[in-house]
């Protein structure tokens, strides 16, 4: 394995295709018992031989193929942050639905398939639209943003514009629109 310390906040495992047959870990699974009890062995020994200190922060894991087999591992810590401080927050982007039918089998997928990927959402009628803000993070690739064009018309990313939706359009779900949604929709 590999290791690279990124920032305080963020550790980066290489791990061969062997490695990962070792830890019995597979890209495709990640949250059975087993594979949960190895990333926390792969975070182990990335914190011993990197000094990483995640703490009691939350985190955010992204698993990755890469060449031969092999993955690599990104451990993110998410802090809990004031009103006052939003440095760390992820850049909202916004994504319009003109169609509520469209909206809700897009959000019930990206409830299904992409929600670990997503920090937070809220939902706005602005106009005759929908506009879904949302907090992703992913960092790499932006697979639910990709997710998102292919049902919205993705409006742009930004505090300001999510600032505009807000103060312009009518609340519809404040927070966790993504969840509240599919909570009310799944079949």
């Amino acid at each position: 394995m590999k290791y690279t310390l990124i920032s305080p906040q963020k550790l980066k495992a290489v791990l061969s295709a062997d490695e990962l047959a070792d830890f019995s870990l597979s890209p495709d699974d990640q949250k059975s018992d087993e594979a949960k009890a190895s990333l926390v062995k792969i975070l182990r020994y990335g914190k011993e031989e990197t000094g990483f200190r995640p703490n009691k922060n939350k985190l955010y894991i992204e698993l990755y193929p890469h060449e031969n087999g092999g993955a690599v591992i990104y451990f993110t810590c998410l802090t809990i942050l004031s009103a006052t401080n939003n440095n760390h927050l992820p850049t909202p982007v916004i994504a319009a639905f003109r169609d509520t039918d469209i909206m809700i089998d897009c959000l019930l997928k990206v409830s299904a398939h992409y929600s670990s990927r997503i920090l937070k959402s809220s939902l706005y009628k602005l106009g005759r639209e929908y506009r879904c803000i949302i907090y992703p993070l992913d960092y790499i690739g932006r697979l639910s943003i990709s997710f998102f064009s292919e049902y919205a018309c993705v409006k742009g990313e930004g505090d300001v514009l999510a600032a505009f939706v807000m103060e312009h359009g009518k609340e519809i779900i404040a927070d966790n629109a993504i969840e509240v949604i599919a909570k009310h929709f799944k079949a």
